[in-house]
């Protein structure tokens, strides 16, 4: 019996701080906090409309308790493919160059078998987080 299949966004900062690596095939259990009580925006942002639209579920490991918007429900699944996402920064302008922006157009997904805390630079662009297929199971 198959159960329902989520596309999963997890930030960086969230596998560096506390994260458990995991493959494709791995059985995980995660609080998933569905993205429209969080805001496609921010994904929208760096992934684009298209793409963030995709999004079902953020997976947050920090969520604060009682009506905080970020309180995830607890979800086991299996990994289906992992997607992970970098982008290129830059200076916003020519004056301010301590200030770093995304370079528009510049996000690209590497498709991975596995995941680490730590995800090396992929031709000089910075990791920004993952997409997970997950199949939650019933």
């Amino acid at each position: 019996m198959s159960g329902v299949t989520k596309r999963v966004w997890i930030d960086s900062w969230q596998m560096q701080c506390c994260g458990t690596p995991f493959e494709v095939g791995s059985v995980v259990t995660w609080d998933l906090v569905p993205v429209e009580s969080v805001g496609r925006g921010h994904l929208a942002g760096f992934l684009g409309d298209e793409l963030a639209n995709e999004i079902s579920d953020w997976e947050e490991h920090h969520g604060g308790g009682g009506n905080d918007e970020r309180q995830g429900e607890a979800s086991t699944g299996t990994v289906l493919a992992i997607e992970v996402v970098y982008y290129e920064i830059a200076p916003s302008d020519a004056r301010r160059r301590d200030e770093l922006v995304l370079v528009p157009g510049s996000t690209v997904g590497v498709s991975r078998s596995s995941v680490q805390t730590q995800e090396p630079t992929e031709d000089g662009l910075h990791h920004r987080g993952y997409i997970i297929d997950l199949e939650i199971t019933p």
